[in-house]
């Protein structure tokens, strides 16, 4: 295990002796997502015939919909945020999958398609 020693400029290897500890602390790096700071997400209504609505508390970049083989069928970028209309008229009815990203983080989803 190395460790950077900035009194020595550089890197160190850390040479443990019997029962040694080594305690360290993160500066500036980010360990994890508050979950206030992410986004909900809202999709509705489930089953959609014609039209289907998202809502988000951020900023949405794309919207895409794949069927359950892997094929996308549809490609978005509102670059909006609240509440985007998704047209699924021009889906069979199915389930598919919908991706949702946006400035923060991606979210996928499972809706029907009457």
């Amino acid at each position: 295990m190395f460790y950077y020693d900035e009194n020595k400029g550089g890197w160190v290897q850390f040479q443990p002796y019997e029962y040694s500890q080594l305690l360290f602390t993160l500066s500036g790096v980010p360990t994890a997502i508050d979950a206030a700071e992410m986004d909900k997400m809202t999709v509705y209504p489930n089953p959609a015939h014609d039209v289907m609505y998202v809502r988000t508390s951020g900023k949405i970049t794309d919207i895409e919909v794949y069927d359950l083989s892997g094929r996308r069928l549809l490609q978005m970028q509102p670059e909006t945020e609240g509440e985007v209309q998704v047209p699924v008229a021009g889906l069979q009815a199915g389930t598919y999958m919908l991706m949702v990203r946006t400035e923060q983080e991606v979210k996928t989803t499972q809706f029907i398609k009457k």
